[in-house]
């Protein structure tokens, strides 16, 4: 009977894993080994307390083994498809190497709260420049608006100008669009320019040492602090490799990722008000 019991612990945990890694197939994902391996060991180790729970602690008990391999199987598929819906989509089919792309449901929240204040945060700059009606929406109270006589290429840029990040990007893009929109508004729009403050030195300082496995002194013997530019994407530096080629090191900043995918989908919930509230968003 211990033989038994031993050969069902050894064979269920190996097939658990292979259950897990079907699981992933069936839900339409690649995952790497770690996401795979921490399914299996999770449907694996529930279905081990469970079995033993039903057998009062006795692993000898009738119907153990049985017990084990279909709760573990179960368990498993369970525990696939839970961490597929709580990861951000898409994270597990990138997790090939490490657990920093298993799902993190806290992470995912705090998100979901910074996208809400970036909408709110738009919103209240669009209504600011004069721009409300057109979705839709009234003025806030206590809120300043721009003047109404002006412009609205001009009123459209510095609203551009005050959301920042990829609003700056989209109005530089529209400004070589000169078949979609008018010559005042691109004239307006050409003069959109990144004007943002660097990102701390310490930040670049850790960013570049994660990036190349080493500290900036090391890599490089030369390395000049002072930006030589700095944009909303990313600022550059001049230095110097230690063979001695001077180089211009551009470097992200720090949480652009993030930023950008905000605002990208910041940008998607507004074509979308636009396109549903006015008659010339469906052409656009």
């Amino acid at each position: 009977m211990q033989g038994l019991l031993g050969w069902n612990l050894i064979l269920s945990l190996p097939a658990i894993l292979l259950v897990a890694w079907l699981s992933g197939r069936l839900l339409g994902v690649s995952r790497g080994w770690t996401a795979t391996v921490v399914t299996g060991l999770v449907g694996w180790l529930s279905a081990l307390a469970l079995s033993l729970a039903i057998a009062q602690g006795d692993p000898a008990a009738p119907g153990f083994g049985r017990n084990l391999w279909v709760f573990a199987v179960v368990l498993t598929m369970s525990t696939a498809v839970w961490m597929e819906l709580l990861a951000k989509p898409g994270t597990l089919a990138r997790a090939q190497t490490s657990l920093v792309s298993l799902p993190r449901p806290i992470r995912a929240v705090r998100r979901s709260g910074q996208r809400v204040s970036r909408y709110a945060e738009i919103i209240r700059i669009v209504v600011k420049h004069g721009f409300g009606p057109t979705l839709g929406l009234g003025r806030f109270q206590g809120e300043e608006e721009a003047d109404p006589g002006s412009p609205t290429a001009r009123r459209l840029r510095l609203a551009l100008e005050e959301c920042g990040g990829m609003f700056v990007k989209l109005g530089q893009l529209l400004s070589t669009r000169a078949d979609l929109v008018p010559p005042g508004v691109v004239a307006e729009l050409s003069r959109l320019q990144d004007r943002v403050a660097p990102a701390p030195q310490a930040e670049i300082d850790a960013l570049l040492e994660a990036e190349l496995g080493r500290p900036v002194t090391e890599a490089f013997s030369e390395f000049d602090p002072e930006p030589i530019a700095a944009a909303s994407i990313g600022q550059a530096y001049r230095a110097r490799l230690r063979t001695g080629e001077a180089v211009i090191v551009k470097v992200q900043r720090p949480g652009i990722a993030e930023a950008v995918e905000r605002d990208l989908l910041v940008l998607g919930e507004l074509a979308r008000t636009v396109e549903a509230r006015t008659p010339w968003g469906v052409e656009y």
